[in-house]
């Protein structure tokens, strides 16, 4: 138990300066693109794997699972058909990174049938995709690929960069998609194509220069509907190629700095055991806090969500012992339990509290 006294300590130092942000309305700057379309064009493809065609099932994105073999071959199609349309389009470089995380110690696409004309990036150390490769200059546009809609949009597996979830800046909740288009968009570079559920096509609609290509249609958290895997993957590489030919008239979106964030936990994810330490500024199931820059925002983001899984992990626990015959069945499919969780909150199917148990003190007053 000391250790985690000792923790809390530590994080209060952290977390003191998050108790009087106050979100302001609308942090959003919105400015043409200023490349002037010299030299080789580079693009970006950033890829997830809760977006894809053809995929209905939540365990064909969940390493260890005999379902995700699926999933990467969907992820192989999807991508090679984007990148075929990158180059159709104009591009003369194309390099992909992983913004999954799957847990697979190697990639989750099939290198050995990538397009052979794409380079596939491998880091030696985590990173963080959303800001590891925003380099002024770097790229000329970002393609994201097979992405989620964000927490409590009914989207398939949705959520927010980790369970449970929610990310605000000013009144606006982000999606992943439009944290990558910020971003890259402080530097600079347009997120010019997307590919995902009608749910996140939705989420992002305000995005109107991006190329969307609307893989599937979302039942809710646990199961979507398929549309036919010619069509979307012929889709996906003509939108590609127009979003590289279009990529001067993008728009670079960014945030207004300093901004007013607040990160919030839904369920399964928990913050409010955080309510008990004064200075950590929790309220209305979340820490607000301010950012100067997005080093600033990301690090305060990923120390926040740290603590949300805390929660996760402690009401994971407790649901261990109170699994329904249908929840056990999922477990023993490949689901974690807090994948049980996390799918049926997002899909409003909610556990009751566990019932408190009175503990007996023996040999002294009670």
């Amino acid at each position: 138990m000391a250790w985690i006294v000792s923790r809390y300590t530590c994080l209060i130092a952290v977390l003191g300066c998050f108790a009087c942000a106050v979100p302001k309305s609308d942090p959003w700057i919105v400015e043409a693109n200023r490349a002037t379309g010299d030299g080789d064009i580079r693009i970006l493809l950033l890829h997830d794997m809760e977006g894809l065609s053809g995929q209905t099932n939540p365990l064909t994105f969940r390493y260890g699972t005999k379902e995700y073999a699926q999933g990467q071959e969907r992820l192989i199609a999807d991508v090679n058909a984007v990148v075929a349309g990158l180059f159709d389009g104009g591009a003369d470089v194309v390099d992909i990174a992983d913004a999954h995380g799957s847990g697979n110690p190697q990639p989750d696409l099939l290198l050995d049938r990538l397009d052979p004309r794409a380079r596939h990036i491998m880091l030696d150390h985590p990173f963080n995709p959303y800001t590891e490769f925003a380099r002024p200059g770097a790229y000329d546009g970002v393609a994201v690929v097979g992405m989620h809609a964000k927490s409590g949009s009914g989207g398939f597996a949705a959520h927010t960069w980790s369970i449970g979830i929610r990310i605000h800046v000013g009144d606006r909740s982000l999606t992943e998609a439009e944290l990558v288009a910020l971003s890259f968009g402080d530097v600079g570079i347009p997120l010019i194509f997307a590919s995902g559920d009608d749910r996140l096509a939705r989420d992002i609609a305000h995005l109107d220069w991006v190329e969307y290509v609307t893989t599937k249609h979302s039942n809710n958290a646990w199961s979507a509907r398929a549309l036919p895997l010619d069509g979307v993957e012929r889709d996906l590489r003509q939108s590609a190629a127009e979003a590289v030919r279009n990529r001067l008239q993008a728009k670079v979106i960014k945030l207004d700095w300093p901004v007013d964030a607040k990160i919030e936990a839904v369920s399964p994810s928990d913050l409010s055991f955080l309510n008990v330490l004064q200075g950590v500024g929790y309220q209305d199931g979340g820490i607000s806090f301010d950012a100067e820059n997005p080093d600033d925002f990301f690090d305060h983001t990923t120390k926040i969500i740290g603590l949300a899984n805390i929660g996760l992990n402690r009401h994971a626990v407790q649901a261990t012992q109170q699994l329904s015959p249908l929840e056990q069945a999922m477990v023993n499919q490949g689901f974690r339990v807090s994948d049980v969780l996390w799918l049926n909150a997002e899909s409003g199917i909610l556990r009751k509290a566990a019932p408190t148990t009175r503990q007996q003190n023996y040999g002294g007053a009670q």
